[in-house]
Protein backbone atom coordinates (compact mmCIF):
# COMPACT_ATOMS: atom_id res chain seq x y z
CA UNK A 1 0.00 0.00 0.00
CA UNK A 2 2.69 2.51 0.81
CA UNK A 3 4.44 1.58 -2.39
CA UNK A 4 1.30 2.04 -4.41
CA UNK A 5 0.70 5.42 -2.91
CA UNK A 6 4.25 6.47 -3.76
CA UNK A 7 3.77 5.37 -7.39
CA UNK A 8 0.52 7.32 -7.71
CA UNK A 9 2.07 10.44 -6.19
CA UNK A 10 5.02 10.26 -8.54
CA UNK A 11 2.73 9.78 -11.54
CA UNK A 12 0.61 12.77 -10.53
CA UNK A 13 3.76 14.92 -10.13
CA UNK A 14 4.91 13.89 -13.60
CA UNK A 15 1.57 14.99 -15.08
CA UNK A 16 1.64 18.37 -13.30
CA UNK A 17 5.27 19.12 -14.10
CA UNK A 18 4.77 20.02 -17.80
CA UNK A 19 1.77 22.22 -16.97
CA UNK A 20 3.71 24.05 -14.33
CA UNK A 21 6.66 24.50 -16.66
CA UNK A 22 4.32 25.98 -19.28
CA UNK A 23 2.93 28.44 -16.78
CA UNK A 24 6.39 29.55 -15.65
CA UNK A 25 7.47 29.95 -19.26
CA UNK A 26 4.46 32.15 -19.99
CA UNK A 27 5.08 34.27 -16.88
CA UNK A 28 8.69 34.77 -17.86
CA UNK A 29 7.64 35.77 -21.37
CA UNK A 30 5.20 38.33 -19.97
CA UNK A 31 7.93 39.88 -17.87
CA UNK A 32 10.37 40.09 -20.79
CA UNK A 33 7.86 41.47 -23.31
CA UNK A 34 7.87 45.18 -22.22
CA UNK A 35 11.64 45.32 -21.99
CA UNK A 36 12.00 43.76 -25.41
CA UNK A 37 9.42 46.14 -26.87
CA UNK A 38 11.28 49.12 -25.41
CA UNK A 39 14.56 47.89 -26.90
CA UNK A 40 13.06 47.22 -30.27
CA UNK A 41 11.08 50.51 -30.49
CA UNK A 42 14.06 52.93 -30.82
CA UNK A 43 15.81 50.60 -33.17
CA UNK A 44 12.73 50.33 -35.30
CA UNK A 45 12.25 54.12 -35.22
CA UNK A 46 15.88 54.68 -36.23
CA UNK A 47 15.51 52.36 -39.15
CA UNK A 48 12.25 53.95 -40.25
CA UNK A 49 13.37 57.66 -39.80
CA UNK A 50 15.91 57.86 -42.63
CA UNK A 51 13.62 56.01 -44.92
CA UNK A 52 10.78 58.36 -44.12
CA UNK A 53 13.04 61.44 -44.52
CA UNK A 54 14.29 60.11 -47.83
CA UNK A 55 10.73 59.62 -49.02
CA UNK A 56 9.65 63.12 -47.88
CA UNK A 57 12.76 65.02 -49.08
CA UNK A 58 12.20 64.55 -52.80
CA UNK A 59 8.57 65.47 -52.40
CA UNK A 60 9.47 68.72 -50.60
CA UNK A 61 12.21 69.55 -53.10
CA UNK A 62 9.84 68.84 -55.96
CA UNK A 63 7.34 71.31 -54.48
CA UNK A 64 9.94 74.09 -53.88
CA UNK A 65 11.73 73.79 -57.19
CA UNK A 66 8.90 75.12 -59.43
CA UNK A 67 8.09 77.96 -57.01
CA UNK A 68 11.72 79.09 -56.88
CA UNK A 69 12.01 78.92 -60.66
CA UNK A 70 8.84 80.99 -61.06
CA UNK A 71 10.13 83.68 -58.68
CA UNK A 72 13.49 83.85 -60.46
CA UNK A 73 11.72 84.12 -63.82
CA UNK A 74 9.48 86.92 -62.54
CA UNK A 75 12.49 88.78 -61.10
CA UNK A 76 14.37 88.44 -64.37
CA UNK A 77 11.34 89.70 -66.26
CA UNK A 78 11.03 92.76 -63.98
CA UNK A 79 14.72 93.52 -64.42
CA UNK A 80 14.38 93.22 -68.16
CA UNK A 81 11.46 95.65 -68.11
CA UNK A 82 13.46 98.16 -66.00
CA UNK A 83 16.26 98.15 -68.55
CA UNK A 84 13.90 99.10 -71.37
CA UNK A 85 14.58 102.69 -72.44
CA UNK A 86 12.52 104.59 -74.98
CA UNK A 87 13.43 107.92 -76.63
CA UNK A 88 11.55 111.08 -75.74
CA UNK A 89 11.82 114.49 -77.43
CA UNK A 90 10.97 117.75 -75.64
CA UNK A 91 10.79 120.99 -77.62
CA UNK A 92 10.23 124.19 -75.66
CA UNK A 93 9.93 127.94 -75.89
CA UNK A 94 10.86 129.64 -72.63
CA UNK A 95 10.99 133.31 -71.57
CA UNK A 96 13.19 133.96 -68.53
CA UNK A 97 14.30 136.88 -66.40
CA UNK A 98 16.50 137.57 -63.40
CA UNK A 99 19.44 139.49 -61.98
CA UNK A 100 22.86 139.82 -63.60
CA UNK A 101 26.31 141.35 -63.22
CA UNK A 102 29.44 141.67 -65.34
CA UNK A 103 31.49 141.23 -62.14
CA UNK A 104 34.03 143.97 -62.96
CA UNK A 105 37.35 143.84 -61.16
CA UNK A 106 38.78 147.35 -60.98
CA UNK A 107 41.08 147.43 -57.95
CA UNK A 108 40.11 150.97 -56.95
CA UNK A 109 38.98 152.22 -53.59
CA UNK A 110 35.23 151.84 -53.28
CA UNK A 111 33.37 153.30 -50.32
CA UNK A 112 29.92 151.71 -49.87
CA UNK A 113 29.43 151.51 -53.62
CA UNK A 114 29.27 147.82 -54.60
CA UNK A 115 29.03 146.79 -58.22
CA UNK A 116 25.44 147.29 -59.26
CA UNK A 117 23.29 144.26 -59.89
CA UNK A 118 21.30 144.67 -63.04
CA UNK A 119 18.81 142.55 -64.91
CA UNK A 120 18.69 140.02 -67.71
CA UNK A 121 15.81 139.01 -69.95
CA UNK A 122 16.00 136.28 -72.57
CA UNK A 123 14.08 133.85 -74.72
CA UNK A 124 15.21 130.22 -74.90
CA UNK A 125 14.50 127.75 -77.68
CA UNK A 126 15.14 124.38 -76.04
CA UNK A 127 15.48 120.84 -77.33
CA UNK A 128 16.03 117.80 -75.11
CA UNK A 129 16.56 114.20 -76.23
CA UNK A 130 15.92 111.83 -73.34
CA UNK A 131 15.91 108.08 -72.93
CA UNK A 132 13.21 107.24 -70.38
CA UNK A 133 12.47 103.97 -68.58
CA UNK A 134 9.20 102.67 -67.14
CA UNK A 135 9.93 104.38 -63.77
CA UNK A 136 9.81 107.80 -65.50
CA UNK A 137 13.55 108.31 -65.09
CA UNK A 138 15.25 109.86 -68.11
CA UNK A 139 18.76 110.84 -69.11
CA UNK A 140 19.97 112.53 -72.28
CA UNK A 141 21.24 115.78 -73.77
CA UNK A 142 19.88 119.33 -73.82
CA UNK A 143 20.81 121.91 -76.48
CA UNK A 144 19.20 125.04 -77.84
CA UNK A 145 19.61 128.72 -78.66
CA UNK A 146 19.05 131.87 -76.61
CA UNK A 147 18.74 135.53 -77.45
CA UNK A 148 18.89 137.89 -74.48
CA UNK A 149 19.56 141.39 -73.21
CA UNK A 150 21.38 142.32 -70.03
CA UNK A 151 22.26 145.59 -68.35
CA UNK A 152 24.27 146.28 -65.20
CA UNK A 153 27.35 148.20 -64.14
CA UNK A 154 29.42 149.65 -61.34
CA UNK A 155 29.26 152.70 -59.12
CA UNK A 156 32.19 154.11 -57.15
CA UNK A 157 33.28 156.94 -54.88
CA UNK A 158 36.57 158.06 -56.34
CA UNK A 159 39.61 160.08 -55.24
CA UNK A 160 42.47 160.71 -57.67
CA UNK A 161 45.77 162.52 -57.08
CA UNK A 162 47.41 163.98 -60.22
CA UNK A 163 50.74 165.70 -59.40
CA UNK A 164 53.26 167.66 -61.43
CA UNK A 165 51.35 170.30 -63.43
CA UNK A 166 52.78 173.80 -64.00
CA UNK A 167 50.97 177.03 -64.70
CA UNK A 168 52.10 179.84 -67.01
CA UNK A 169 54.39 181.20 -64.31
CA UNK A 170 56.03 177.83 -63.73
CA UNK A 171 54.34 177.18 -60.39
CA UNK A 172 53.93 173.49 -59.60
CA UNK A 173 50.33 172.35 -59.02
CA UNK A 174 49.28 169.00 -57.55
CA UNK A 175 45.65 168.18 -58.33
CA UNK A 176 43.35 166.20 -56.09
CA UNK A 177 39.98 165.37 -57.68
CA UNK A 178 37.15 163.88 -55.67
CA UNK A 179 34.07 162.44 -57.38
CA UNK A 180 31.15 161.78 -55.09
CA UNK A 181 29.74 159.13 -57.39
CA UNK A 182 30.73 157.75 -60.78
CA UNK A 183 28.24 155.27 -62.25
CA UNK A 184 28.80 153.32 -65.43
CA UNK A 185 26.07 151.12 -66.87
CA UNK A 186 26.93 148.52 -69.51
CA UNK A 187 24.47 146.68 -71.68
CA UNK A 188 24.60 144.12 -74.47
CA UNK A 189 22.54 141.81 -76.60
CA UNK A 190 23.83 138.28 -76.35
CA UNK A 191 23.35 134.99 -78.15
CA UNK A 192 23.88 131.78 -76.19
CA UNK A 193 24.20 128.11 -77.08
CA UNK A 194 23.75 125.61 -74.22
CA UNK A 195 25.22 122.09 -74.28
CA UNK A 196 24.09 120.23 -71.18
CA UNK A 197 23.38 116.86 -69.61
CA UNK A 198 19.62 116.45 -69.21
CA UNK A 199 18.04 114.50 -66.33
CA UNK A 200 14.39 113.88 -65.46
CA UNK A 201 12.82 112.07 -62.51
CA UNK A 202 9.02 111.88 -62.22
CA UNK A 203 8.40 115.37 -63.58
CA UNK A 204 11.44 117.06 -62.04
CA UNK A 205 14.13 118.08 -64.50
CA UNK A 206 17.73 119.29 -64.36
CA UNK A 207 20.08 120.51 -67.09
CA UNK A 208 23.77 120.79 -66.20
CA UNK A 209 26.62 121.82 -68.48
CA UNK A 210 28.01 124.91 -70.23
CA UNK A 211 26.75 127.88 -72.22
CA UNK A 212 28.67 129.60 -74.98
CA UNK A 213 27.96 133.33 -74.95
CA UNK A 214 28.49 135.66 -77.92
CA UNK A 215 27.77 139.36 -77.12
CA UNK A 216 26.99 142.03 -79.67
CA UNK A 217 25.65 145.62 -79.70
CA UNK A 218 27.53 146.54 -76.52
CA UNK A 219 26.74 150.01 -75.15
CA UNK A 220 27.62 152.11 -72.11
CA UNK A 221 26.29 155.15 -70.28
CA UNK A 222 28.19 156.99 -67.54
CA UNK A 223 27.19 159.74 -65.16
CA UNK A 224 29.42 161.65 -62.75
CA UNK A 225 27.98 163.34 -59.69
CA UNK A 226 29.50 166.22 -57.76
CA UNK A 227 33.20 166.72 -58.50
CA UNK A 228 35.58 168.75 -56.35
CA UNK A 229 38.84 170.00 -57.93
CA UNK A 230 41.57 170.94 -55.45
CA UNK A 231 44.66 172.59 -56.97
CA UNK A 232 47.52 172.66 -54.46
CA UNK A 233 50.38 175.10 -55.11
CA UNK A 234 53.25 173.36 -53.42
CA UNK A 235 55.56 176.36 -53.58
CA UNK A 236 53.15 178.58 -51.62
CA UNK A 237 51.32 175.85 -49.67
CA UNK A 238 48.00 177.19 -51.03
CA UNK A 239 44.88 175.23 -52.05
CA UNK A 240 42.66 176.65 -54.80
CA UNK A 241 39.40 174.68 -54.78
CA UNK A 242 36.70 174.58 -57.49
CA UNK A 243 37.83 177.72 -59.34
CA UNK A 244 37.69 178.13 -63.13
CA UNK A 245 41.30 179.32 -63.07
CA UNK A 246 42.53 175.84 -62.12
CA UNK A 247 39.93 173.91 -64.08
CA UNK A 248 36.46 172.41 -63.66
CA UNK A 249 34.91 169.20 -65.01
CA UNK A 250 33.83 169.62 -68.63
CA UNK A 251 30.05 169.61 -69.05
CA UNK A 252 30.23 167.06 -71.85
CA UNK A 253 31.93 164.57 -69.56
CA UNK A 254 29.29 164.64 -66.84
CA UNK A 255 27.03 162.43 -68.97
CA UNK A 256 28.55 160.10 -71.55
CA UNK A 257 27.34 157.28 -73.76
CA UNK A 258 28.70 155.22 -76.61
CA UNK A 259 30.03 151.85 -77.63
CA UNK A 260 31.48 149.65 -74.92
CA UNK A 261 34.48 147.37 -75.41
CA UNK A 262 33.34 144.39 -73.39
CA UNK A 263 33.96 140.69 -73.77
CA UNK A 264 34.08 139.25 -77.29
CA UNK A 265 32.83 135.79 -76.26
CA UNK A 266 32.82 133.53 -73.22
CA UNK A 267 32.02 130.16 -71.68
CA UNK A 268 29.84 129.83 -68.57
CA UNK A 269 28.98 126.95 -66.28
CA UNK A 270 25.20 126.72 -66.56
CA UNK A 271 22.43 124.91 -64.73
CA UNK A 272 18.65 124.68 -64.64
CA UNK A 273 16.31 123.00 -62.18
CA UNK A 274 12.53 122.78 -62.35
CA UNK A 275 9.34 120.79 -62.67
CA UNK A 276 7.10 119.91 -65.62
CA UNK A 277 3.35 120.25 -65.12
CA UNK A 278 1.50 117.99 -67.62
CA UNK A 279 -1.46 119.66 -69.31
CA UNK A 280 -2.28 117.15 -72.06
CA UNK A 281 -0.66 113.99 -73.32
CA UNK A 282 1.85 115.94 -75.41
CA UNK A 283 1.87 119.44 -73.86
CA UNK A 284 3.31 120.55 -70.53
CA UNK A 285 4.48 123.69 -68.74
CA UNK A 286 7.83 123.88 -67.00
CA UNK A 287 8.57 126.12 -64.02
CA UNK A 288 12.21 126.41 -62.97
CA UNK A 289 15.30 128.34 -61.95
CA UNK A 290 18.47 129.02 -63.93
CA UNK A 291 21.98 130.22 -63.11
CA UNK A 292 25.10 130.95 -65.18
CA UNK A 293 28.64 131.77 -64.07
CA UNK A 294 31.30 132.64 -66.63
CA UNK A 295 34.60 130.80 -66.21
CA UNK A 296 36.35 132.13 -69.32
CA UNK A 297 35.90 135.11 -71.63
CA UNK A 298 37.79 136.96 -74.31
CA UNK A 299 38.14 140.37 -72.67
CA UNK A 300 41.01 142.68 -73.62
CA UNK A 301 41.91 145.13 -70.86
CA UNK A 302 44.42 147.97 -70.96
CA UNK A 303 43.43 150.22 -68.04
CA UNK A 304 45.05 153.64 -67.81
CA UNK A 305 44.71 153.80 -64.02
CA UNK A 306 43.24 157.29 -64.17
CA UNK A 307 39.68 158.48 -64.80
CA UNK A 308 40.42 162.23 -64.76
CA UNK A 309 42.95 164.33 -66.62
CA UNK A 310 43.59 168.09 -66.70
CA UNK A 311 44.36 169.90 -69.94
CA UNK A 312 45.28 173.52 -70.69
CA UNK A 313 47.24 174.12 -67.49
CA UNK A 314 49.93 176.70 -68.24
CA UNK A 315 48.37 177.83 -71.50
CA UNK A 316 46.58 180.85 -70.12
CA UNK A 317 44.04 182.11 -67.55
CA UNK A 318 40.94 179.97 -67.24
CA UNK A 319 42.19 177.58 -69.90
CA UNK A 320 42.47 174.52 -67.63
CA UNK A 321 39.73 171.90 -68.10
CA UNK A 322 39.17 168.59 -66.28
CA UNK A 323 38.19 165.69 -68.58
CA UNK A 324 36.91 162.23 -67.70
CA UNK A 325 37.13 158.88 -69.48
CA UNK A 326 35.05 155.84 -68.39
CA UNK A 327 35.49 153.50 -65.46
CA UNK A 328 35.96 150.55 -67.83
CA UNK A 329 38.75 152.29 -69.73
CA UNK A 330 40.41 153.62 -66.61
CA UNK A 331 40.23 150.76 -64.13
CA UNK A 332 38.55 147.52 -65.25
CA UNK A 333 41.18 144.77 -65.35
CA UNK A 334 38.90 141.73 -65.55
CA UNK A 335 35.32 141.07 -66.44
CA UNK A 336 33.04 138.09 -66.01
CA UNK A 337 29.34 137.38 -66.05
CA UNK A 338 26.76 136.02 -63.65
CA UNK A 339 22.99 135.69 -63.74
CA UNK A 340 20.26 134.04 -61.68
CA UNK A 341 16.54 133.94 -62.30
CA UNK A 342 13.31 132.13 -63.11
CA UNK A 343 12.16 130.44 -66.28
CA UNK A 344 8.75 129.52 -67.68
CA UNK A 345 8.72 126.86 -70.41
CA UNK A 346 5.98 125.88 -72.84
CA UNK A 347 6.87 122.42 -74.08
CA UNK A 348 5.73 119.81 -76.58
CA UNK A 349 6.58 116.21 -75.65
CA UNK A 350 7.02 113.55 -78.31
CA UNK A 351 7.45 109.95 -77.19
CA UNK A 352 6.67 108.26 -73.89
Amino acid sequence: KPAKAERQKAAKADKQKPAKAERQKLAKAERQKPAKAERQKPAKADRQKPAKAERQKPVKADKQKPEKAEKAQAKSQDKSENMTWVPQHIIGLAPKAGISSFLPENGIWVASRPANLGYVGALDIDYSLLFVNNHDFGVGVHVGATIGYTKNGQSVYLIENIPGYKDVLGNVIDYRIIADQVTEQNSQLQAEIPVQLALRVKGFYANLGVRFQIPFMQKFTQSIGDVSVDAYYTQYDVHVIDKPAVGLLAEADKQQQGNWNGSKWGVAVAGELGYYIPCTEHFMIGIGLFADYMVYNQFTANPTGRLFDVSGVGVGPKSAVVHASTLSEAYTRKQGYFDLGAKLSFCIKLGK
